[in-house]
């Protein structure tokens, strides 16, 4: 699909959200409601939809990433909200403060401009729901995707929502539909946007640990013909004089959605992960959501260090774990982060630069603060965005302890597991040190130890 085939409001001409040009045309271009708050162009909003019927939005805190010209905080502010918004561009964010000063919510609303893909905004505050419209297709491929996911995740409270839409797959593969579970990059210039398909959505958020409660698909028949009355009905609509869809596009828009909406929710409870160190001074230890009796404990001594092994009563292979890192990050940490720490694999001959200020980054420093010696495995995986390899890193063992742990566990099987805020990121799926490390994260680094001989698919974990 080619830039002039690119359906609204991307306005194809331009190439970036965040000049100034695209700005000025963008808010002389479309009409969006501060009452009712909408889930993408021409197409149903709120009070039509009830996404957010059974949230309490009084004093509820709300955070709109991509928030554009600030409408739908508006929207959720007048419903009792307090509002916080993230933009990449300047130019959008000092016209949403004016509209936001004009409708008299200054007070009740606060801006950020920031990348997504950092999300290091607002840090100590934690959301009811968090709503992205239109934004995250900027995103560069599936694995950006998955990385702002997982992010979002960890900065819900527990029962919290996030709203996600996008164009819908069948606009980039109207012509094969058989491929609409394929996301792949549309338009052209130096920024175009990314198609993400149902399959790659919905693991993204699966695999975050969202449960999801309802997909809606928008539609809209022959948009270039729709006329400015008609077109009000909708919260997110042209100006008068102003609609942006041609007739070619209306052969698109009349075959296939436009838009499709996700609503998807935090658990009430972890589904995995390990709970706060004290769990242990009260007999259990949860473990990916179950909690598992502790039997005994023991000590595991290594230069001059002290690491607590704990035995699980029998219910699966696991039969213990041993504590070896457990840190909460500082904003110390990451302000004497230097861009990049070269790490070396065990084979040693394959060095990988790693971001000091990501989770692995983090480790590697505070393991070698300690003076422990962590040996890491490089192994290459296809990049299904662009078909090249890419190199992924992890920690396979610690020298010394790794085998003090067999030893006292009598077994020949030991993982080693990272957990941030008691989850793993994405399921052990999203490399560490692709995750950024933000102020307040708690990060363990933990052995698990499985039953000698009878080792089943626990072992994939490692």
């Amino acid at each position: 699909m080619s830039a002039k085939e690119k359906i609204p409001p991307k306005l194809s001409d331009m190439q970036s959200w965040n000049e100034q040009e695209f700005c000025e045309q963008y808010e002389k271009t479309w009409e969006i409601s501060l009452d009712n708050i909408h889930y993408g162009w021409l197409a149903e909003g709120e009070e039509e939809l009830g996404l957010l019927s059974d949230i309490n939005l009084n004093r509820a805190n709300v955070l709109d990433v991509g928030c554009g010209l600030g409408q739908n905080l508006i929207a959720l502010a007048k419903r009792g909200a307090v509002g916080f918004g993230l933009d990449i561009s300047s130019c959008m964010l000092n016209k949403a403060n004016k509209i936001i000063k004009d409708a008299g919510f200054e007070q009740q609303i606060t801006l950020e401009n920031g990348d997504m893909r950092n999300f290091v905004c607002f840090d100590n505050v934690e959301y009811d729901l968090i709503i992205s419209i239109y934004s995250m297709e900027y995103l560069k491929g599936v694995q950006e995707l998955r990385s702002v996911i997982h992010n979002i995740y960890k900065r819900l409270k527990p029962g919290g929502v996030f709203i996600l839409c996008y164009s819908h797959p069948s606009q980039a593969h109207r012509v094969y539909p058989e491929l609409m579970n394929c996301s792949v990059p549309i338009g052209d210039g130096d920024f175009p946007t990314y198609n993400y398909s149902y399959k790659d959505t919905f693991e993204a958020l699966t695999k975050a640990g969202f449960t999801i409660e309802r997909v809606i698909e928008q539609k809209t028949k022959s948009p270039s013909k729709i006329t400015y009355s008609e077109s009000r009905k909708y919260p997110y609509h042209f100006r008068e004089g102003c609609n942006p869809c041609s007739e070619h596009f209306d052969e698109i828009s009349n075959g296939n959605p436009h838009t499709v909406v996700y609503k998807s929710r935090r658990h009430h409870e972890p589904l995995h992960g390990l709970p706060k160190q004290d769990e242990i001074l009260i007999g259990y230890r949860e473990l990916w959501g179950y909690k598992r009796s502790i039997t005994k404990h023991t000590n595991i001594n290594y230069l001059g260090l002290s690491f607590r092994a704990i035995f699980l009563a029998p219910m699966d292979n696991v039969v213990g774990l041993t504590d070896i890192l457990g840190f909460s990050v500082t904003s110390y940490d990451l302000s004497v982060a230097n861009s990049d720490i070269e790490i070396v694999s065990c084979s040693g001959y394959e060095v990988v630069k790693v971001p000091s200020n990501s989770i692995l980054g983090l480790i590697h420093r505070k393991l070698k603060g300690l003076m422990l010696e962590p040996v890491y495995k490089v192994y290459s995986v296809d990049n299904i965005d662009n078909g090249k390899k890419e190199q992924r890193i992890f920690i396979q063992d610690m020298i010394g302890i790794g085998k003090l742990v067999e030893k006292t566990f009598k077994t020949t099987k030991t993982g080693l597991l990272t957990f941030v805020n008691g989850d793993e990121p994405s399921r052990g799926e999203l490399p560490l040190d692709e995750v950024q490390a933000k102020p307040g994260d708690f990060v363990k680094l933990v052995y698990v130890a499985l039953r000698e001989n009878k080792l089943s698919k626990q072992q994939d974990l490692f």
